[in-house]
């Protein structure tokens, strides 16, 4: 495994601690994760893949990628992608969808960016407000199989979750400057902006233990300034959403879910 470097970037001495309680963990090779925000509900896995299963991720990609920008929104996200279900990404989709309890997931995405790529801050899930989803994305496993030499952080601009609410809309009621969202003075002051590191992941839920969508959730890939960054991001879904009281009580039971929601908890809180 590479060793974890420092952070660019931490919003307060909470977000130092869970660092390096990440760096303890991963020089010794824990696959344990650490809570990095409550809401939205945020954990860092430290080895979730080998250098070799990162490799060779990036090799079966490589002449694979295809513009992943949107028809409509064509500098929202610039990145280049390809997507795999089954043969050598498997193991790393059983490992995410065993560590939610979920059964299915959208395969594994891989992900590159350049100098100048982004992703723009975006939810995961698809359901509208009054109007859920069967089969919506629950939760969010974000790998990393290379880091950038600068810039490339994944942003959580609502982290807190305070920020009111739109009810039509189901977006936080305050605007942001998406072109500059990764800027300081541009971001929301308990913004959360974690460096990407080689074999790390991040998991994060789009749903409320109570099967709502989260809409503190919202995410962004921050511009890489210098080299290349690496991702594969794999979308887990439930089968149900939720429709029976034994489907919604397992998710409320997932022991990763409860590090955030649980004060019982060992993690670390970072408000």
């Amino acid at each position: 495994m590479s060793k974890f470097k420092a952070g660019p970037h931490f919003a307060n001495d909470a977000d130092i601690e869970a660092w390096n309680e990440a760096v303890r963990r991963h020089e010794a090779n824990s696959t344990e994760p650490v809570m990095v925000s409550r809401s939205p509900c945020v954990l860092l896995f430290p080895n979730f893949v080998s250098e070799e299963e990162a490799d060779q991720s990036i090799a079966h990609a490589l002449p694979r990628l295809r513009s992943q920008r949107f028809a409509d929104q064509p500098e929202s996200r610039t990145s280049f992608g390809a997507t795999f279900g089954a043969g050598f990404a498997a193991p790393i989709i059983d490992r995410a969808n065993r560590a939610i309890g979920t059964k299915r997931s959208d395969g594994l995405e891989v992900k590159r960016y350049r100098a100048g790529e982004k992703y723009q801050s975006h939810h995961d899930y698809f359901s509208q407000p009054g109007r859920p989803m069967k089969g919506d994305r629950v939760a969010t496993f974000l790998v990393y199989l290379q880091d950038a030499e600068l810039g490339g952080e994944t942003m959580f601009p609502w982290r807190g979750g305070t920020e009111p609410i739109d009810p039509a809309t189901g977006w936080p009621r305050r605007p942001l400057v998406f072109e500059r969202e990764c800027e300081e003075g541009y971001q929301p002051e308990n913004a959360l902006k974690l460096p990407v590191q080689k074999g790390a992941a991040v998991l994060f839920y789009s749903l409320t233990p109570d099967g709502e969508v989260d809409p503190y959730s919202q995410h962004g890939s921050c511009p890489v300034q210098e080299g290349e960054k690496w991702t594969a991001t794999i979308w887990t879904r439930a089968n149900d959403r939720f429709e029976t009281d034994t489907s919604i009580e397992e998710w409320k039971a997932n022991k990763y879910l409860q590090m955030c929601y649980s004060d019982q908890g060992q993690a670390i809180s970072t408000e």
